[in-house]
């Protein structure tokens, strides 16, 4: 397993900085070569190349600006202010550079975690969608209204049917099953959105 952080979460921090200060010499060109860092990518997901060539690529394109965009951060973090936005950017950055870069090393790693999360949100806002207004105990059952056996991964929380014991119910062995658990519940609107 390799502990890769986020590109995308760490320009979210720089952009921040930059829309405070719109016109800041130090944060804007940071951000414009973190752009230039996922236009590699992007560039080699277009052309469809294999994992071999995405490699070769992101050592030619990639290493230089890397090494650019660090020393750009090095010399923000010695003129910002500590408790300033750039400067907690940069320390957010440099404190994760090692893990920020680990793309270099792993092809087939991808510059951000934002597809993964975006692909799980609609799982996390049905669930708080499907708690029935009355609370667990209107149906019933021991798994509780609306709550989905969850399974734990490192990198995300995924749904998995049938596991009593990964839903965190109190009762070692529900009564019930995975449906009555799920049925729709009279006082909600718009019925239940199924998953799986």
């Amino acid at each position: 397993m390799v502990h890769a952080a986020c590109w995308a979460h760490a320009r979210r921090q720089f952009f921040e900085a930059v829309q405070l200060n719109p016109r800041d010499p130090v944060a804007t060109p940071i951000v414009a070569r973190m752009d230039e860092l996922f236009a590699v990518d992007a560039e080699a997901r277009r052309k469809a190349l294999s994992v071999t060539a995405r490699h070769v690529r992101r050592q030619e394109r990639a290493k230089p600006l890397l090494n650019e965009i660090h020393g750009r951060i090095e010399a923000a973090r010695s003129i910002g202010l500590p408790s300033s936005a750039l400067s907690k950017a940069c320390q957010y950055e440099l404190t994760l550079w090692r893990k920020l870069t680990r793309f270099l090393e792993y092809p087939e790693l991808e510059l951000s975690n934002n597809l993964a999360e975006n692909s799980m949100r609609p799982v996390a806002l049905g669930r708080t969608h499907r708690q029935p207004p009355g609370g667990t105990q209107d149906c019933g059952n021991s798994l509780g209204c609306g709550k989905l056996p969850q399974v734990e991964t490192p990198s995300a929380r995924l749904l998995c049917r049938g596991s009593p014991r990964a839903c965190r119910s109190p009762d070692p062995a529900p009564s019930g099953t995975y449906a009555n658990c799920m049925a729709p519940h009279p006082n909600l609107m718009g019925g239940m959105v199924k998953i799986g």
